[in-house]
C-alpha cells in the first residue's frame, strides 16, 4: 500500500466551479496557487481536507490569486487535518470554519501573512468534539473583515487566534457574537 500525494500548480488563468471544490478528500492533497481567480458559486461547499486520515494544504501567494465564493462556506480541515497559507491573496467566502471535529478529528490551520479576508458570514475556529488545536494566524499586517459572529472553540473543539501584526474587523456594529469556549469548547 503506497499513499499517493495529488499535487496541482495554478499560476495564471480563472477556474469557475459550480458544486464542490475540494483539496484532499479522502486522500492528501496540495494546491499550490500563485495566481489567477478561482470562482465558486452553487451547491457545495470550498473544504480543504474532507474525511481523510491523511492531510491537505492549499498554498495562495500573490497579490494576483483570488478565491471568490461569497456564497458558499469554506472549511479548513473537515474530520481531518487541512492548512490553509494565505500570502498577500484576497478571500472571500460565505463562512469560514478553521477545524471541524468527527471521528478524525478535524484540525484547521489558517496562516495569514497580508493579504485580504472577507467573511459574510460566521468565522469558527475549532469547531465540535476532535477539533482541538485549530489555529488562525494573522501577520504581515493582513486584515479579516467578519460579517457574522466568532467562535474560538465551540461546540466541544478547540482553537487559538495568533494576532502578530493586521486587523480582525466586525463589520458592521452587532453583526452578532464574538464567543471563546461557547457550548462547552
Amino acid at each position: 500500500f503506497r499513499r499517493v500525494l495529488f499535487r496541482s500548480n495554478m499560476s495564471a488563468g480563472v477556474i469557475n466551479a459550480h458544486n464542490w471544490f475540494q483539496v484532499g478528500r479522502t486522500g492528501s492533497a496540495l494546491l499550490n496557487f500563485t495566481g489567477g481567480t478561482i470562482n465558486k458559486d452553487g451547491g457545495g461547499n470550498l473544504i480543504i481536507g474532507d474525511n481523510a486520515t491523511t492531510s491537505a494544504r492549499v498554498i495562495q501567494t500573490g497579490a494576483g490569486t483570488t478565491f471568490n465564493s461569497p456564497n458558499n462556506d469554506y472549511w479548513i480541515g473537515n474530520n481531518t487535518t487541512g492548512e490553509l497559507d494565505l500570502t498577500n491573496g484576497v478571500l472571500i467566502t460565505a463562512s469560514l470554519v478553521d477545524g471541524n471535529g468527527g471521528a478524525n478529528g478535524g484540525v484547521g490551520t489558517f496562516e495569514q501573512s497580508g493579504g485580504t479576508v472577507t467573511v459574510n458570514g460566521q468565522f469558527w475556529i475549532g469547531q465540535a468534539a476532535g477539533a482541538s488545536g485549530s489555529v488562525y494566524d494573522l501577520s504581515g499586517g493582513g486584515s479579516i473583515s467578519i460579517k457574522s459572529w466568532t467562535s474560538i472553540g465551540r461546540n466541544g473543539g478547540s482553537g487559538t487566534v495568533n494576532l502578530t501584526s493586521g486587523s480582525i474587523t466586525a463589520a458592521t456594529p452587532n453583526s452578532g457574537n464574538f464567543s471563546l469556549g461557547g457550548d462547552s469548547g
